[in-house]
């Protein structure tokens, strides 16, 4: 994080913040982020470790526990809350719908209700994904807006459909203070081994021949310390309640050049082959999203690009 923009949120500084998720990959790099700014953070996650609460977030009563301890015991309400904590495996969410739907709306939901008991929330983020624009295939290559329309065509993308759903209806009824962020394809330091950069990177360094699936897939990946920003400002700028932003980086890059970059960095010169049983039939080919509204809001814009991105990664 930039020293610009430290100076920028200095309103964290003393705030009591809570995370979900917050063992997760995103997770873990917010709560470095929000460490350096000031800010007392209690963490959330399924499982205690160390100074992470072991809370079911799906669960009402246990988060209504955590929120009303933590107000207890700090002699302070929280004032921010990042949502973070649900199923970001779509092929998982796929094979388990009734177990994916039900975890990720009620925890959604007592989240959301649980502010509205404490009262002193300043923001509640909901984290969101490009993937509710739909993950069929329409052969068009047009960026996607927040004004598109939202499909939900898959177990996943309902979650996050049913998530926005009920933070804008809180929002609207209840005045409790929501932003979602639709995230793109994120990436950084630490991503589990079953996101395709760290897989990719993993099996080069292995020497292992590699097989992947649509290899001219294009997608929007942005690194996750630009995420991180985006998130804290959208949590500090009034003007963002509310509202729904793309946290996107407007570029689109194919499988196929993520793995030329990666080849480069790790002086990879093994084959890369496209296995025909791996490609996703009727997987949406384009999947970019303009991030506009979130420049022009709050001023935020991606700093990593992804060539810089990679090369850190293989470093």
């Amino acid at each position: 994080m930039s020293e610009t923009l430290s100076s920028q949120l200095s309103i964290f500084r003393g705030s009591t913040v809570l995370i979900t998720g917050a063992a997760g990959f995103i997770g873990k790099h917010l709560v470095s982020a929000l460490n350096k700014l000031g800010a007392n953070i209690i963490l959330v996650d399924r499982k205690t470790s160390g100074n992470i609460h072991g809370v079911d977030v799906s669960i009402a009563n246990q988060v209504d526990r955590i929120f009303k301890t933590t107000s207890l015991t700090r002699g302070k309400s929280i004032d921010y809350v990042f949502h973070l904590a649900d199923q970001n495996n779509a092929s998982i969410a796929q094979k388990n719908p009734v177990e994916t739907l039900k975890t990720s709306f009620n925890a959604t939901l007592n989240i959301l209700e649980s502010s509205r008991k404490l009262g002193t929330i300043k923001k509640v983020i909901l984290i969101s994904s490009l993937a509710l624009y739909g993950l069929n295939e329409d052969h068009s290559n047009e960026m996607l807006t927040e004004l598109h329309s939202i499909h939900n065509d898959s177990i996943y993308s309902t979650t996050k459909i049913c998530s926005e759903t009920l933070g804008l209806a809180y929002y609207k009824n209840f005045s409790i203070p929501v932003s979602i962020a639709r995230l793109s394809n994120v990436y950084g330091p630490n991503q589990s081994s079953a996101a395709v950069i760290p897989s990719l990177i993993s099996q080069m360094r292995d020497g292992q021949k590699i097989s992947m699936g649509n290899n001219q897939s294009v997608r929007d990946f942005i690194h996750v310390q630009d995420v991180v920003d985006a998130l804290v400002l959208i949590a500090s700028h009034d003007s963002s309640t509310g509202q729904v932003f793309n946290v996107s980086t407007s570029k689109g890059t194919s499988i196929q050049m993520i793995a030329d970059l990666l080849s480069q960095n790790l002086e990879y010169n093994g084959k890369i082959n496209v296995d025909k049983l791996k490609v996703r039939i009727n997987e949406k080919v384009f999947l970019v999203a303009d991030n506009t509204k979130i420049k022009k809001t709050i001023g935020w814009s991606p700093k990593i690009n992804i060539e810089v991105g990679l090369k850190n990664l293989c470093q």
